[in-house]
């Protein structure tokens, strides 16, 4: 995030969209069993410990409120378990 360029707004969705992004090919792989995340809350985060201002990479930001990125994460999680529902007897 600190490397984008534009307003926090627009660095922010871009972030939900790469999120987005690399759920879905790990779901699609077939390969990925477990996704994680190296901390949950901006501003704790590993970049920053290595002095990286204003990385920002998690789904939550330091006031612990949502993301977009929390909210792409979850939407292709959830479709992917109805998804899974539907085909399984």
């Amino acid at each position: 995030m600190s490397s984008l360029g534009g307003t926090q707004e627009s660095r922010i969705l871009r972030q939900a969209a790469m999120y987005k992004i690399v759920t879905d090919a790990m779901l699609a792989s077939g390969v990925c069993r477990s996704i994680s995340f190296w901390g949950a809350v901006d501003g704790f985060s590993f970049p920053e410990s290595l002095g990286h201002q204003n990385a920002e990479p998690l789904l939550f930001d330091r006031n612990l409120n949502h993301k977009p990125a929390y909210y792409a994460v979850s939407s292709v999680l959830l479709e992917y378990l109805r998804s899974t529902r539907q085909t399984s007897p």
